[in-house]
């Protein structure tokens, strides 16, 4: 059981801390139980200096497992709007790349920063 009440206070650590970075920018769903059960926020990828670039966005969905962070969220990315599909999927790669190297450890920031 203490274990349970561990992961739920990382859990509960790492939310707080985002919605203290991100503010209005972070919506995050509650179960009936009350535990987190999905993060949105939209991410707007860097594009340097691409003027034509600059209005490309995607909505970043972050589903907690119970578990979590103990195993992978589900990661989903939607309403991409300006990335092409080759982007998509590079970023999906990155995300599950830093999701397997992180099990264990709060992870959502790090898929929002990876995104950027």
């Amino acid at each position: 059981m203490k274990m349970s009440v561990e992961i739920n206070e990382r859990v509960q650590e790492e939310l707080e801390a985002l919605e203290a970075i991100l503010m209005d920018d972070i919506s995050i769903s509650y179960n009936e139980r009350g535990n987190p059960e999905l993060i949105k926020t939209t991410i707007f990828p860097s594009t340097a200096n691409e003027v034509d670039k600059q209005y490309v966005c995607v909505t970043l969905e972050v589903k907690l497992p119970e578990e979590y962070p103990d195993c992978e969220p589900v990661v989903q990315l939607r309403n991409p709007r300006g990335l092409d599909d080759s982007t998509i999927n590079h970023l999906y790669k990155s995300i599950k790349e830093k999701c397997v190297d992180n099990v264990g450890q709060p992870v959502i920031f790090e898929l929002i920063d990876v995104s950027l």
